[in-house]
């Protein structure tokens, strides 16, 4: 695996770099269903980080249609990898782990259009609970400026 990550550390396969990989295979006796499972494990690997941040750019997707094309694996192989990444991603990582749940609590600061009470309104409705101030149990915070209006 160290030999296939060096070999496409700049997305290009040398035949000097092919013939290296394929010694190494028969090396350790491979047959073309477990150099295929490890081509798949580490285009796996690549999916994990590029989904640690939660978000996969169009940059990550091409890099990583690249590296499935030089290891002779479809996108169809990428889609598998992001999904399967996509469910090990850590909750505390996950874009919908700051997703707000009846009960917690929120706190409004700085001046907003519409009014806060509007929003502490609509909060109290979707079953939040308005602070004052904020605490260990305020569970967001966001900050509105006097030249930024807020969408609902």
């Amino acid at each position: 695996m160290d030999l296939l990550d060096q070999a496409l550390l700049d997305r290009h396969i040398s035949a000097t770099e092919a013939d290296a990989l394929v010694a190494t295979a028969e090396m350790f006796g491979l047959a073309r269903a477990d150099v295929e499972h490890l081509h798949r494990t580490y285009l796996a690997s690549l999916a994990g980080i590029a989904l640690e941040d939660g978000i996969l750019t169009p940059t990550e997707r091409h890099d990583l249609d690249e590296v499935a094309g030089l290891l002779g694996l479809q996108q169809s192989d990428v889609d598998r990898a992001l999904a399967a990444a996509a469910t090990t991603i850590p909750q505390q990582r996950r874009p919908d782990a700051w997703r707000l749940q009846p009960g917690d609590t929120v706190v409004f600061t700085g001046a907003m259009e519409p009014p806060r009470w509007e929003w502490e309104e609509q909060a109290r409705a979707a079953g939040l609970q308005v602070g004052n101030t904020v605490t260990k149990k305020t569970r967001r915070l966001e900050p509105v400026s006097k030249s930024v209006t807020a969408t609902r």
